[in-house]
């Protein structure tokens, strides 16, 4: 999971004609990786730099052996991934 804290990310994916759509720009602090976390999957898009910045990263390995001890860690990110889907539907 990353935690991006400085600069500017674009998300975007390919399409099966080859073009690009773009799904969102990410600025700080925003997080990158964590409705794949969630539900176990692999990742579904491209994340390109637009901007020089700087990414705290997290292995998905780590969260998994603190999510046990952290209810408040797992809350953080049912916030997060509700509001993406409350933004972005």
């Amino acid at each position: 999971m990353y935690f991006l804290v400085k600069g500017k990310v674009k998300i975007y994916t390919t399409s099966l004609e080859g073009k690009t759509l773009i799904v969102r720009f990410k600025t700080p602090l925003a997080i990158i990786g964590d409705v794949e976390y969630v539900n176990g999957m692999d990742v579904l898009n491209t994340v390109e730099a637009v901007s020089e910045g700087e990414v705290i990263t997290v292995r998905y390995s780590d969260l998994r052996t603190m999510e046990t001890n952290q209810i408040d860690f797992l809350q953080f990110l049912l916030k997060i991934v509700t509001q993406k889907l409350y933004t972005e539907s």
